[in-house]
């Protein structure tokens, strides 16, 4: 009986390692996880990256039609609801 019940607890406990939850691969809301993304990312306010590089960057990116919120993070957004940090008015890019 013993044997029964380590066994059952050496497949639950292999069970729970392999689980497909990666905590590093959740992202938030409107990002996609990608094991080989470009570093260059559209941003609020900010041009469009005119060097960027070709090494693969693992993390947590904005989803096809958003874009990041501020230079240093934030959510990832639609680009017609950029807010202005100074005035708190939508503001549409260009």
């Amino acid at each position: 009986m013993k044997s029964v019940q380590a066994l059952l607890l050496l497949t639950l406990l292999a069970v729970a390692v392999t689980g497909d939850d990666d905590p590093d691969t959740k992202c938030g809301e409107n990002e996609v996880w990608d094991d080989c993304a470009s570093s260059c990312q559209d941003i609020c306010f900010e041009p469009p990256a005119e060097l960027c590089d070709k090494q693969c960057n693992i993390g947590c990116f904005c989803e096809k039609g958003y874009v990041r919120e501020y230079l240093d993070g934030g959510k990832c957004v639609r680009p017609d609801t950029c807010e202005s940090r100074l005035t708190g008015r939508t503001i549409f890019p260009l």
